[in-house]
Protein backbone atom coordinates (compact mmCIF):
# COMPACT_ATOMS: atom_id res chain seq x y z
CA UNK A 1 0.00 0.00 0.00
CA UNK A 2 1.51 3.37 -0.85
CA UNK A 3 0.22 6.63 0.58
CA UNK A 4 0.41 9.87 -1.17
CA UNK A 5 0.12 12.92 0.70
CA UNK A 6 -1.10 16.04 -1.37
CA UNK A 7 -1.71 19.03 1.17
CA UNK A 8 -4.36 18.09 3.30
CA UNK A 9 -5.71 15.23 0.99
CA UNK A 10 -4.82 12.10 1.11
CA UNK A 11 -5.23 9.15 -1.75
CA UNK A 12 -4.46 5.22 -1.05
CA UNK A 13 -3.46 3.10 -3.50
CA UNK A 14 -3.85 -0.26 -3.39
CA UNK A 15 -1.01 -3.26 -4.26
CA UNK A 16 1.42 -2.50 -6.91
CA UNK A 17 0.89 0.60 -8.93
CA UNK A 18 -0.98 0.23 -12.57
CA UNK A 19 -1.61 2.45 -15.55
CA UNK A 20 -4.45 3.80 -13.66
CA UNK A 21 -2.23 4.40 -10.38
CA UNK A 22 0.90 5.82 -12.72
CA UNK A 23 -1.13 8.28 -14.42
CA UNK A 24 -2.34 9.93 -11.57
CA UNK A 25 0.95 9.83 -9.79
CA UNK A 26 1.91 11.85 -12.79
CA UNK A 27 -0.72 14.31 -12.36
CA UNK A 28 -0.36 14.47 -8.32
CA UNK A 29 3.48 15.73 -9.59
CA UNK A 30 2.51 18.32 -11.79
CA UNK A 31 -0.40 19.46 -9.50
CA UNK A 32 2.21 20.05 -6.56
CA UNK A 33 4.51 21.82 -9.16
CA UNK A 34 1.79 24.01 -9.75
CA UNK A 35 0.62 24.61 -6.18
CA UNK A 36 4.13 25.25 -5.08
CA UNK A 37 6.49 27.05 -7.71
CA UNK A 38 3.64 29.01 -9.77
CA UNK A 39 5.47 27.90 -12.74
CA UNK A 40 2.20 26.75 -14.25
CA UNK A 41 -0.32 28.65 -15.38
CA UNK A 42 -3.58 26.10 -15.82
CA UNK A 43 -3.92 22.37 -13.69
CA UNK A 44 -6.70 20.18 -14.49
CA UNK A 45 -7.80 18.24 -11.40
CA UNK A 46 -7.57 14.82 -11.38
CA UNK A 47 -10.86 13.51 -9.85
CA UNK A 48 -9.36 11.00 -7.75
CA UNK A 49 -8.14 14.16 -5.41
CA UNK A 50 -11.47 14.77 -5.15
CA UNK A 51 -14.38 12.94 -2.98
CA UNK A 52 -18.15 13.11 -2.66
CA UNK A 53 -20.86 10.63 -1.83
CA UNK A 54 -22.86 8.61 -0.79
CA UNK A 55 -20.84 6.81 0.34
CA UNK A 56 -19.21 9.83 2.44
CA UNK A 57 -15.40 10.63 0.82
CA UNK A 58 -16.72 8.14 -2.18
CA UNK A 59 -14.76 9.02 -5.34
CA UNK A 60 -16.04 11.51 -7.74
CA UNK A 61 -16.19 10.13 -11.67
CA UNK A 62 -19.35 8.10 -11.38
CA UNK A 63 -23.00 9.02 -11.73
CA UNK A 64 -24.70 10.75 -8.67
CA UNK A 65 -28.39 10.37 -8.22
CA UNK A 66 -29.99 13.36 -7.23
CA UNK A 67 -33.01 12.30 -5.46
CA UNK A 68 -32.83 13.12 -2.00
CA UNK A 69 -31.98 16.26 -0.30
CA UNK A 70 -30.20 19.19 -0.78
CA UNK A 71 -26.27 17.92 -0.28
CA UNK A 72 -22.85 18.30 -1.41
CA UNK A 73 -22.10 16.23 -4.44
CA UNK A 74 -18.27 17.20 -4.90
CA UNK A 75 -15.24 18.92 -2.71
CA UNK A 76 -11.43 19.28 -2.42
CA UNK A 77 -8.88 18.49 -3.27
CA UNK A 78 -7.44 21.53 -1.32
CA UNK A 79 -4.62 23.62 -3.05
CA UNK A 80 -2.50 25.95 -2.34
CA UNK A 81 -2.01 28.44 -4.87
CA UNK A 82 0.09 31.66 -5.21
CA UNK A 83 -1.63 34.82 -4.48
CA UNK A 84 -3.80 36.33 -6.86
CA UNK A 85 -7.05 36.04 -9.39
CA UNK A 86 -7.77 32.70 -10.32
CA UNK A 87 -10.38 30.83 -12.67
CA UNK A 88 -11.94 27.47 -12.11
CA UNK A 89 -13.94 26.01 -14.77
CA UNK A 90 -16.58 22.48 -14.13
CA UNK A 91 -17.75 20.59 -16.84
CA UNK A 92 -20.34 17.89 -16.30
CA UNK A 93 -23.39 16.37 -17.67
CA UNK A 94 -26.60 16.21 -16.22
CA UNK A 95 -29.93 14.01 -17.17
CA UNK A 96 -33.95 13.36 -16.28
CA UNK A 97 -33.98 17.04 -13.90
CA UNK A 98 -38.26 17.09 -14.47
CA UNK A 99 -37.83 19.30 -10.98
CA UNK A 100 -35.55 21.95 -12.66
CA UNK A 101 -32.48 20.96 -9.98
CA UNK A 102 -30.59 23.81 -9.13
CA UNK A 103 -26.38 23.37 -9.13
CA UNK A 104 -23.89 26.11 -6.75
CA UNK A 105 -20.07 25.55 -7.69
CA UNK A 106 -17.90 27.29 -5.53
CA UNK A 107 -14.21 28.13 -4.15
CA UNK A 108 -13.43 28.36 -0.32
CA UNK A 109 -10.90 29.60 1.16
CA UNK A 110 -10.28 28.95 4.63
CA UNK A 111 -13.81 28.53 5.23
CA UNK A 112 -15.22 31.22 3.21
CA UNK A 113 -16.85 31.22 -0.09
CA UNK A 114 -14.36 33.42 -1.85
CA UNK A 115 -16.44 32.55 -5.43
CA UNK A 116 -19.32 30.62 -6.95
CA UNK A 117 -22.01 30.34 -9.73
CA UNK A 118 -25.78 28.89 -9.79
CA UNK A 119 -26.82 27.12 -12.58
CA UNK A 120 -30.63 26.07 -12.68
CA UNK A 121 -31.15 23.00 -14.57
CA UNK A 122 -33.87 22.53 -16.85
CA UNK A 123 -32.86 20.00 -19.53
CA UNK A 124 -30.61 17.35 -20.03
CA UNK A 125 -27.02 17.62 -21.67
CA UNK A 126 -23.05 18.61 -21.15
CA UNK A 127 -22.50 21.67 -19.12
CA UNK A 128 -19.56 23.77 -18.16
CA UNK A 129 -19.98 26.48 -16.13
CA UNK A 130 -17.09 28.92 -14.07
CA UNK A 131 -16.04 32.16 -12.56
CA UNK A 132 -12.97 34.13 -10.86
CA UNK A 133 -11.99 34.28 -7.65
CA UNK A 134 -9.27 35.32 -5.67
CA UNK A 135 -6.45 33.51 -3.38
CA UNK A 136 -5.39 35.81 -1.04
CA UNK A 137 -3.24 33.54 1.56
CA UNK A 138 -1.09 31.27 -0.38
CA UNK A 139 -1.08 29.31 2.60
CA UNK A 140 -4.45 28.59 3.28
CA UNK A 141 -6.59 25.16 1.56
CA UNK A 142 -8.67 26.06 -1.04
CA UNK A 143 -11.33 23.90 -1.82
CA UNK A 144 -13.57 23.75 -5.08
CA UNK A 145 -17.33 22.47 -4.26
CA UNK A 146 -20.54 21.61 -6.03
CA UNK A 147 -23.57 20.95 -4.75
CA UNK A 148 -27.07 20.30 -5.25
CA UNK A 149 -28.61 23.40 -3.46
CA UNK A 150 -32.61 22.43 -3.34
CA UNK A 151 -34.00 18.96 -2.69
CA UNK A 152 -34.81 16.91 -6.30
CA UNK A 153 -37.58 14.01 -6.91
CA UNK A 154 -35.51 13.16 -9.91
CA UNK A 155 -32.34 13.31 -12.01
CA UNK A 156 -28.70 12.45 -12.71
CA UNK A 157 -25.18 14.27 -12.17
CA UNK A 158 -21.81 13.69 -13.43
CA UNK A 159 -18.25 15.16 -12.88
CA UNK A 160 -16.34 15.24 -16.22
CA UNK A 161 -13.38 17.86 -14.94
CA UNK A 162 -12.58 20.64 -13.19
CA UNK A 163 -9.90 23.05 -14.47
CA UNK A 164 -7.99 25.49 -12.65
CA UNK A 165 -5.45 28.08 -14.39
CA UNK A 166 -4.37 31.98 -13.24
CA UNK A 167 -6.56 35.26 -14.00
CA UNK A 168 -3.54 37.15 -13.74
CA UNK A 169 -4.44 38.57 -17.81
CA UNK A 170 -7.61 40.24 -16.75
Amino acid sequence: EAIIEFSLSIIVIEDEPGDDEEALLSQLETAFQFATDGALDRLTVPLAMLHGGPPLRAPVGDDIDLTGPARCLSFGPYLRLPEGPWEVRFEFMSWGNDSHNTLEFDAVENGFVVGGQTVNLVESGHFSVSFLFAVNDRMAALELRSHLSVGAINGGFKLIAVEVCSARHF
